[in-house]
C-alpha cells in the first residue's frame, strides 16, 4: 500500500511539473453534501476564509462568495446578486466554455456565437471582465477570451456595478471563476462524452499531497473537447491544460501557484442575412455562408500566484498577481447585405489578428473588530491592471455575389492580403480601496466603503502601407467611487438588503472622427429580500434594481447594416430596471434546483437607439432540477429542465429582425454505478423547436438554435 501511495505521488508530482513546464514555455498566443472547513491554513478571525471548494461540499448551492467582496461572506450578507454555480452543476450540465454556462443562468442573456466566443449580458450590459481568483482580465468575445471550464471549481457571478474592487468594469457586474485547488487526499478522474454531430470531451484531473507531511500538494487537469454544432463545416476544437501548487510555509502562511494554457481551433461563423424588410430565412438550420477554409486559432496562457497569511491578531492579510498572454488570428467570410427576394447577397472577408499581455495584482488585510460588543469587519488594500493590446486588420467587402439558396462554402476564392492597420492600446489603473462593514446592532450591518483611482489610456492606430499614425490619450487621476449599503436580518434564515453602487469607465471606443469617447458613468439602486434555508443548503433572492447610465457606446453602421470597425456611437442616457428571483440548492436530501426569473425593462432617455437593447427579452426563465431516486434505485437520478424566454429582435434604422418568445426542454439521467464508475445521458431541445437564439441586422449574426441532440458520457474516478 505504501508502495502504490508512493507511485502515485511520484505520478502526481510528474505530472504537475509537466503542465506547468508546458503551459509556461508554451507560444504565446450525486450525493448529499458533505461540508467540512478547509484545515490546512489556521485562521482566526473570519471563518469563510476557511470555505471548501464546491466539489468538496457537492451539490448546486454554497452559502458564500468573494465575488465584489474582497473578503469571504455569506450570501445573505452580501448586499447585491450573486449566483453561484458550482463544480456539480458544471459537470452534470456539461458545460464546457463559460457562454454556454451562462446560456443556462438566471438573469444573464448570450448572443451567441460559436461556442467560446459569444457575448454574455446581465442587465441589458456585456461582461467585458473576468476574474481567475479575483484578479481580472479582458473578456472579449470576438478575440476569444472566455476561458474554458475544465480548471473551474465554481463561477461566481454578480449583477450589477462592482465599482468599490472593479471601478472600470461593466454596469452588468463582474465574472468570477475560481479555479480548482489541490486536494489534501489523492483524488483523480477520467471523463468521456461523445454526442451529436461527433461532438467529444476528454479530461484527465488527478490531485493530492506531494509529501508526507501534505504541505505541499499539487494538481494536474488535461481536456480537450470539440464542441461542433449543426452548422455544416463547423468545427470548434478547445484545449485546455492547467497545473497548481500549494505550500503551506506554516500553520499561518500559505502560498498558492498556477498556470493555465488554453487553446482554440475553430471554424467560426457569422450565421445568415435576413431579406431587406427584416424577415428571416426559412432555409435549413445547418446552412453554413462562409468559406470552408476560414479559421479562428488563439491561444492564451494565464499564470498566477498569491500568498496569505492569517495574522494572530485574527487579520488576514493576501498579495496576488496575475500575467494573461493572448495570440489569435482570424480569417471569416460572411454575408455582407440582405438577400433580395430570389436569395442573392454578397460576400465579404475580414482578417484579423490579436495579441495582448495582461497583468493585474492586488495586496489587502482585513480584520474584524469589537464594536458595540459585535464583530465588524473592515478590508483595505491597493490594486493595480495593466491592459496592452495590438489589432491587425485587413476588410474586403466585395468577394463577389452569391446565393443563399444555392452556394457551396468550398468555392469561395479567399483574397490574397496583407494586414492594412495596426490598433495599439495601452491602459492602466491603479487603485486604492476601503470597505467597512459595521454591525452596529445585531440584526443590521451596514456596508461603507470608496476607491480612488487612477487610470491612464493611450491608442494608437497605424495605416501600415504608409506608416501614418494617429492616436488618443486619456488620464483620470483621483476618481473618487463611493460604495454604501446594509443587510437587516429578519429572521435566522431571512434578511432584507439594499445597496448604492456606482462605477466609472473611461472608455476606449472612437467616433467617425477618431476621438475617444466621454467616459461612462453608471450607479444602481438595489433592494431585495435574500434566505438562507435548511442550513445554508438552500439560497434564495427576490431583488429589485435600477440602473442609471450616461453616454454609453454603441456599434456603428454603414447604410448596408455592415458594422464599420471600431467605431462606434454615443446614445446618451439610458435607465435599466427589473425584478430577479432565484433559488438555488437542496429542496431535499435528493433534490436539487436552479432556477430563476428574469423582468428587464431598458429605456432609452437620450441618444441614438443601441439595438442590441432590443437582443434583451424582458422575461426570461430558466430551470433545471436533479432528483436522486435513492428509493428506487440507488445512485440513479434524473434531470429536467426548462429555458424559456419572451420576444426579442435588432431595430436597426426602423428595420427589425424579430424572434417570438419560447420554450426549450431538456433532460438528463445520471446513474453512479458505483463509487468509482458514472454514466451520463443528456438530452437538449428534446421538443426539437426551431427558432434563431440570436438576430442580428439584415446583414448577418441571425444564428439558429441547436437542433434536438444529445450527450452520453462516463467517468472513472481513480
Amino acid at each position: 500500500m505504501v508502495v502504490l501511495k508512493d507511485k502515485a505521488r511520484s505520478l502526481l508530482a510528474l505530472a504537475i511539473s509537466a503542465a506547468l513546464a508546458v503551459t509556461v514555455a508554451a507560444p504565446a498566443g450525486a450525493h448529499t453534501p458533505d461540508i467540512k472547513p478547509d484545515e490546512t491554513l489556521v485562521v482566526y478571525g473570519n471563518p469563510l476564509y476557511g470555505m471548501s471548494p464546491s466539489e468538496e461540499t457537492g451539490g448546486y448551492g454554497v452559502d458564500s462568495a468573494t465575488v465584489g467582496t474582497k473578503t469571504p461572506a455569506a450570501l445573505k450578507d452580501i448586499p447585491q446578486s450573486i449566483t453561484v454555480l458550482t463544480n456539480d452543476y458544471i459537470e452534470e450540465r456539461n458545460f464546457v466554455a463559460v457562454d454556454d454556462l451562462a446560456k443556462f443562468t438566471p438573469g444573464l442573456r448570450t448572443l451567441v456565437n460559436d461556442s467560446g466566443r459569444s457575448s454574455i449580458f446581465s442587465r441589458g450590459y456585456e461582461y467585458d471582465e473576468v476574474n481567475l481568483n479575483g484578479l481580472p482580465s479582458p473578456m472579449q468575445s470576438k478575440y476569444g477570451t472566455l476561458p474554458s471550464l475544465a480548471a473551474v471549481d465554481r463561477v461566481e457571478i454578480m449583477r450589477g456595478p462592482s465599482g468599490l474592487f472593479n471601478s472600470t468594469s461593466e454596469l452588468g457586474g463582474v465574472i468570477n471563476m475560481v479555479l480548482k485547488r489541490p486536494t489534501d487526499a489523492f483524488k483523480g478522474s477520467v471523463t468521456a462524452r461523445y454526442g451529436s454531430w461527433d461532438r467529444h470531451y476528454l479530461e484527465a484531473d488527478m490531485g493530492g499531497a506531494l509529501n508526507d507531511e501534505g504541505s505541499l500538494r499539487g494538481r494536474v487537469v488535461v481536456a480537450n473537447a470539440d464542441i461542433k454544432n449543426q452548422v455544416d463545416y463547423n468545427n470548434n476544437d478547445n484545449g485546455t491544460y492547467y497545473g497548481t501548487l500549494e505550500f503551506d510555509l506554516s500553520d499561518r502562511t500559505r502560498l498558492s501557484v498556477y498556470a493555465l494554457h488554453q487553446t482554440k481551433d475553430i471554424l467560426p461563423t457569422n450565421g445568415l442575412p435576413a431579406y431587406k424588410d427584416g424577415s428571416l430565412l426559412d432555409i435549413g438550420r445547418s446552412t453554413y455562408l462562409g468559406s470552408a477554409e476560414d479559421f479562428f486559432d488563439a491561444d492564451t496562457t494565464d499564470v498566477g500566484a498569491s500568498l496569505q497569511h492569517a495574522f494572530a491578531n485574527g487579520g488576514v492579510g493576501q498579495v496576488s498577481a496575475r500575467y494573461m498572454d493572448h495570440d489569435m488570428r482570424l480569417e471569416q467570410t460572411f454575408t455582407n447585405g440582405p438577400v433580395d427576394v430570389a436569395g442573392n447577397t454578397g460576400l465579404m472577408f475580414n482578417g484579423q489578428g490579436n495579441q495582448q499581455k495582461n497583468m493585474a495584482f492586488d495586496a489587502n488585510y482585513s480584520q474584524m473588530f469589537d464594536l458595540l460588543g459585535h464583530k465588524s469587519e473592515f478590508v483595505l488594500g491597493s490594486d493595480y491592471k495593466r491592459y496592452e493590446s495590438d489589432i491587425q486588420t485587413y476588410t474586403n467587402r466585395n468577394l463577389g455575389k452569391i446565393n443563399v439558396f444555392d452556394f457551396d462554402p468550398i468555392r469561395v476564392a479567399k483574397p490574397d492580403y496583407s494586414y492594412t492597420k495596426n490598433d495599439h492600446e495601452e491602459q492602466s489603473e491603479l487603485g486604492l480601496y476601503g470597505k467597512v462593514t459595521w454591525r452596529l446592532m445585531e440584526p443590521l450591518s451596514v456596508i461603507t466603503g470608496a476607491r480612488v483611482s487612477w487610470y491612464d489610456l493611450d491608442a494608437v492606430s497605424t495605416t501600415l502601407s504608409s506608416g501614418a499614425q494617429s492616436g488618443e490619450s486619456s488620464a483620470f487621476n483621483g476618481k473618487l467611487t463611493p460604495y454604501a449599503g446594509a443587510v437587516y436580518d429578519l429572521s435566522d434564515e431571512h434578511a432584507w438588503y439594499a445597496s448604492y453602487s456606482k462605477v466609472f469607465k473611461p472608455q476606449t471606443s472612437q467616433d467617425e472622427s477618431g476621438n475617444l469617447l466621454k467616459p461612462r458613468e453608471g450607479s444602481q439602486w438595489e433592494t431585495g429580500i435574500k434566505s438562507s434555508l435548511r442550513d445554508g443548503l438552500l439560497n434564495t433572492r427576490a431583488t429589485l434594481f435600477l440602473m442609471k447610465d450616461d453616454n454609453i457606446a454603441a456599434q456603428a453602421y454603414d447604410d448596408q447594416g455592415i458594422a464599420i470597425t471600431n467605431t462606434y456611437w454615443a446614445t446618451g442616457k439610458v435607465e435599466t430596471q427589473g425584478v430577479e428571483l432565484e433559488a438555488s440548492g437542496y429542496l431535499s436530501q435528493n433534490w436539487m434546483v436552479m432556477a430563476g426569473y428574469t423582468f428587464t425593462d431598458i429605456e432609452e432617455k437620450a441618444g441614438d437607439h443601441n439595438p442590441k437593447f432590443d437582443t434583451i427579452p424582458r422575461h426570461a426563465l430558466s430551470l433545471w432540477t436533479d432528483y436522486h431516486l435513492a428509493d428506487w434505485v440507488q445512485g440513479l437520478h434524473l434531470g429536467a429542465g426548462m429555458t424559456a424566454v419572451s420576444d426579442y429582435g435588432f431595430n436597426q434604422k426602423g428595420v427589425e429582425t424579430h424572434q417570438g418568445g419560447y420554450a426549450l426542454f431538456d433532460a438528463a439521467v445520471r446513474y453512479e454505478i458505483n463509487d468509482r464508475m458514472q454514466a451520463t445521458l443528456n438530452l437538449y431541445n428534446l421538443l426539437d423547436r426551431e427558432y434563431f437564439y440570436r438576430v442580428g441586422s439584415t446583414s448577418t449574426f441571425n444564428m439558429y438554435g441547436e437542433p434536438a441532440n444529445l450527450m452520453a458520457g462516463f467517468t472513472y474516478k481513480l
